[in-house]
């Protein structure tokens, strides 16, 4: 597993982001874009994910801009959410989904978890992502359409941001990547 460390404007500050990636995935920069790319072949179980250092975001209205390439069969495309522990969705969790073709928001709290699934989108386009998070509810936002507003398990403690692409259970044909636009996270409140 490699490492590496870039940074994301937060207000007036910058946060160190970390880079996290396994032998048949990468982490680069390609203007304007950070980019978790997953390679053809390989291993049936890679990913690649870049997060926020410390557990800093907490209620609020968050925006930002993402896009993916090739959902489909033994993918998965974290578009941008909000988690407690990395890879420990049960702990905290927040964000926009892609699984095997199939698109959904997702809530985790205290070992819980909802979700909603919702109309096929074109992901190879760039979408505006916005999260509206307060103590009671959570909503979910695509292009300022809201897709769902869940009120159960709703984390309560700061959390980190990430995106992140990856395969289980089988190997593809072809790379798919989640695709970050630099300087276009925002928190508005």
């Amino acid at each position: 597993m490699g490492n590496g460390v870039f940074g994301i404007a937060a207000g007036d500050r910058i946060l160190p982001l970390q880079a996290r990636m396994q032998a048949h995935a990468l982490v680069y920069f390609d203007d304007p874009y950070f980019v978790c790319r997953v390679r053809a072949g390989g291993p049936e179980e890679q990913w690649c994910s870049v997060l926020t250092l410390e557990n800093t975001f907490g209620f609020g209205t968050y925006y930002w801009r993402a896009k993916a390439s090739s959902p489909g069969s033994h993918r998965h495309h974290w578009l941008g959410g909000f988690e407690r522990h990395h890879g420990f969705p049960t702990d905290g969790m927040i964000g926009f989904w892609i699984l095997d073709g199939t698109c959904k928001v997702m809530t985790c709290s205290d070992g819980i978890c909802e979700d909603t699934v919702f109309s096929q989108e074109d992901w190879t386009s760039e979408r505006i992502f916005k999260i509206i998070w307060s103590p009671l509810k959570v909503e979910y936002f695509l292009e300022e359409t809201l897709l769902a507003t869940h009120t159960k398990n709703v984390p309560k403690e700061p959390m980190n941001f990430f995106f992140e692409a990856g395969r289980i259970g089988g190997t593809t044909p072809v790379d798919h990547a989640v695709y970050f636009r630099k300087d276009s996270f925002t928190k508005v409140d």
